[in-house]
Parts: C-alpha cells; sequence; structure tokens
C-alpha cells in the first residue's frame, strides 16, 4: 500500500513543487562532497551532476544523505540560504523532492544489482517515513 501512498502523495503536490523557478543545481549536495581546504575554507567538489532545477531539489539530496550524520548542518545551511521564505512551506517542497528522488533512484538501481535496489528501497522507506511523521 506504501506505493500507492507514495504515488498520492507525488501527485498531490507535483504542481506546487514544479513551479519553482530553476536555478543552477550542483545535483548531488551532501557531507560527502564537501571538503575542508588547507586554508581552513570549506570547498564543495564533484560538480558532474551539474543541472538546472528547483533549489529545493538540492536541499532534498542534502537531507536523504547528510540529515542523519550532521542535522545541525542541514537546518542551518536551508535557513541560511531560504531566510525570506516561510520555513514549513520550505520543508514541505524539500520533502516532496526527497521523496520524488527515493522513488525514481529505485527503478534507477535495478541495473546495479539487488544489494543497490535494496539500499535504495531503504532509503525511500526512510524518507517516506520521515515525510509521513
Amino acid at each position: 500500500r506504501n506505493d500507492e501512498d507514495i504515488i498520492d502523495y507525488l501527485q498531490e503536490n507535483a504542481l506546487v513543487c514544479m513551479q519553482e523557478k530553476a536555478i543552477l543545481l550542483h545535483g548531488d549536495f551532501h557531507l560527502g562532497n564537501l571538503l575542508v581546504a588547507p586554508d581552513g575554507k570549506l570547498r564543495v567538489i564533484d560538480f558532474n551532476r551539474m543541472k538546472p532545477g528547483p533549489a529545493a531539489l538540492e536541499f532534498a539530496r542534502m537531507e536523504m544523505y547528510s540529515r542523519h550524520l550532521a542535522p545541525e548542518f542541514c537546518d542551518a545551511a536551508q535557513q541560511a540560504y531560504f531566510e525570506n521564505e516561510k520555513l514549513e512551506l520550505w520543508k514541505s517542497k524539500v520533502d516532496f523532492f526527497a521523496v520524488f528522488e527515493g522513488f525514481f533512484n529505485v527503478p534507477w538501481s535495478l541495473v546495479y544489482g539487488k544489494e543497490a535496489t535494496e539500499n535504495a528501497v531503504k532509503m525511500l522507506q526512510k524518507v517516506w517515513k520521515h515525510v509521513r511523521r
């Protein structure tokens, strides 16, 4: 039944979220793609997934792969970037794109084998549990 609930959720929320202005996205922004340089400055690496899209999509990936490691970092990054937008509306957009990414990662993972698919399903379940809380 969860798959039908997820599809319903995506359909119900797609219009609002897909109307967001497109910007240039890093495409894979999470803690694993941040380094502290010798000068002490934070550097972003791994730009091979750059693409246009809504800003909330960028932060959805960070939520999926970094929140469990550094929730304070995720909160601060979102608050700094979206200081003028109502935070609850913003978080609902990030949640939508996290579910969207998680849902479509499952069929994408099939070509990489059983373990990759199981990991994609676990990630989707984790994201869905977070969104439905």
